[in-house]
């Protein structure tokens, strides 16, 4: 049985020091695991920490990409996070810990490189991206190996990619990440920083399933288990809508038939309603207040105001996974034909989409909220008629790439392409 896809080899940009003489650096996470490790050998986890130790690791270039992250990637990647993991304790760690340090360091060069300066941010992305690398076998070789630190390492340097486009090199990190999780069985052993750091990871498989139309890959069976009495709601709610929209996924593009049997499709209306359920459960103030004045009136939308940026996220997986299961139930149901007790099925995708078209067009949508919008906007722009809207979506990914540098160019062109249809 292979344990990794096999992937063209692509070009990477090497530290502006490398030389041909120099040891060979890896080019993903995806390859130091494979050439290192396999699933069943990797070390066993060690959960202490090291003493913190900031003399010899913070520098006035270190501390000034630190505090560039924890102001902004660092707030995208806990938004179902409250107690700021990524923001608060990875940028604590990264001050004993090389391979955080440069992982940080080169994730937050490579945003200005793409927001500010190229030239002058690029080479320094590069640099700290190829050190981490190394850095990275280090830590996977020693027998003292942190488990907790390598995965939120390997989150970083997968992170970097996604920036900038998530291609090969992306998928690579990704099955590198894929690879600890299941080593280490976080679904049901993983430690706090361990299940933060998989939160993360989920959504970026998440989005990169819905790219590529492709089952997660790592099944929703195999995700750790919510707590019942996680708190506050939001993030608890924001957890439970990912995993059944990655329910839905798995549905959708797992290719078995072309339509389903009358039981496929009841277990499916099944997942729909619970779907359905998780949503009549919200608290109001959750799923957004509609404030007074509308957005575009003739068009039914109204800006809408959330207390957090986690409610309006987990509001735009739910509108999306509603599509995507209207969509689903189209294309499995016998013949087409709508299924049971949904007469009107393109209504209500278009109100899914509205209802998304809504959230992203009110102005005071948070930028870690906005992370989450890119692939809920391409499926609302698919249903939406009006031009207008389609245009004003368009250029709120352009927005969020060019002010923040994710890359959303693949969903634009394909937004493109549709309106000039």
């Amino acid at each position: 049985m292979r344990l990794f896809p096999q992937f063209p080899t692509p070009a990477i940009t090497r530290p502006p020091q490398q030389t041909s003489q120099d040891a060979h650096i890896p080019e993903s996470t995806y390859e130091i695991f494979q050439q290192v490790f396999s699933v069943n050998s990797l070390s066993a986890p060690s959960y202490s920490h090291p003493a913190i130790d900031s003399v010899s690791i913070l520098t006035e270039e270190t501390g000034a990409l630190l505090r560039l992250y924890q102001n902004g990637i660092g707030a995208w990647m806990d938004i179902f996070d409250c107690s700021h993991t990524y923001q608060n304790e990875v940028v604590m760690y990264s001050l004993s810990s090389p391979l955080l340090m440069h992982a940080v360091c080169a994730l937050s060069a490579r945003q200005m490189s793409l927001i500010d300066n190229k030239f002058l941010w690029e080479p320094v992305s590069s640099r700290f991206y190829g050190e981490s690398l190394s850095l990275l076998i280090k830590e996977l070789t020693e027998q003292s190996t942190d488990s907790e630190l390598v995965l939120a390492g390997t989150i970083l340097l997968g992170s970097y990619e996604l920036l900038t486009q998530p291609g090969i090199d992306y998928q690579r990190h990704l099955y590198g990440a894929h690879t600890l999780i299941l080593s280490r069985n976080i679904g049901e052993e993983g430690t706090p920083f361990e299940q933060a750091s998989f939160w993360i990871y989920a959504r970026q498989d998440v989005a990169l399933a819905l790219v590529n139309e492709r089952p997660t890959l790592t099944p929703p069976a195999k995700w750790p288990a919510i707590p019942a009495n996680a708190v506050p709601v939001e993030d608890w709610f924001g957890k439970k809508i990912l995993w059944l929209l990655a329910r839905v996924i798995e549905a959708k593009f797992t290719v078995k038939i072309e339509h389903w049997s009358s039981v496929e499709l009841r277990d499916f209306e099944g997942l729909v309603s619970d779907i359905d359920l998780l949503w009549t459960s919200l608290p109001s103030h959750v799923r957004g207040i509609h404030m007074k004045h509308a957005l575009f009136e003739d068009e039914r939308l109204f800006r809408v105001w959330f207390h957090v940026p986690a409610a309006s996220a987990l509001c735009l997986y739910y509108h999306m996974a509603k599509i995507l299961a209207y969509e689903c139930l189209l294309e499995k149901s016998s013949a087409g034909s709508p299924p049971t007790g949904q007469t009107d099925v393109m209504g209500s995708i278009r109100h899914h989409a509205r209802a998304i078209a809504s959230i992203c067009l009110s102005s005071d949508l948070a930028d870690s909220a906005l992370v989450v919008a890119v692939n809920p906007i391409f499926y609302s722009a698919k249903y939406l008629s009006s031009l207008a809207l389609k245009t004003r979506l368009w250029g709120v990914l352009d927005h969020i790439e060019t002010r923040m540098g994710f890359y959303t160019r693949d969903r634009q062109t394909q937004l493109q392409l549709g309106l000039s249809k």
